[in-house]
């Protein structure tokens, strides 16, 4: 590799070329010895898709739980440390 930058005359290639041996031992770790982008998508679609489904009623029972005067205290509090 050093051979290479010294033929080249820059030191941008031996990073490229780091990168993709860096990439390809990763590559070679994963499931079946691949990368696998439409099964990640999907995977990240369904979190996505768990967390937008799941937030609003969560959020709804935590804010239901929490009186008004709990709030504006929080509130005041927060516009004090950082307003």
């Amino acid at each position: 590799m050093g051979a290479v930058k010294e033929l080249v005359g820059g030191a941008d290639l031996g990073k490229r070329e780091a990168d993709i041996e860096v990439a390809g031992a990763a590559a070679a770790a994963e499931i079946g010895g691949s990368w696998r982008p439409v099964e990640t998508t999907l995977v990240l679609l369904a979190w996505a898709a768990a967390g937008l489904l799941l937030a609003p009623p969560i959020l709804r029972g935590i804010a239901r739980r929490e009186s008004g005067s709990l709030m504006e205290e929080r509130r005041r509090r927060a516009l004090q440390r950082f307003g």
